[in-house]
């Protein structure tokens, strides 16, 4: 599921916010949004590439942190429900049975 474009937004402000404002380091911010240090990276350099855009200006004059929170834990929480369980079953050659 991908994340939609205004809470990609957000987290890329998120992540800015985190890194420069607070001086949080990649790895503490990924643990806090429960993603990888390297889609935090991702999203830093994507809010620099978006900075100079007027509509995301606009977006970031309007960011409420909290309400972002608020967001995107619920689409994490939706996203985490929405996968499901693979099962793979693997034949073992030497013998020919079946295992799950």
């Amino acid at each position: 599921m991908k994340t939609p474009t205004p809470l990609s937004d957000g987290l890329s402000i998120f992540c800015n916010q985190m890194r420069y404002k607070e001086k949080m380091k990649l790895e503490a911010i990924a643990e806090i949004a429960k993603i990888d240090h390297s889609t935090v990276s991702y999203h830093l350099r994507m809010y620099g590439k978006k900075s100079k855009k007027i509509e995301f200006k606009e977006f970031e004059k309007d960011f409420r942190m909290q309400d972002f929170i608020n967001q995107y834990s619920k689409f994490r929480t939706a996203k985490s429900t929405a996968q499901r369980v693979l099962t793979v079953s693997v034949i073992n050659t030497n013998t020919g049975q079946k295992t799950k």
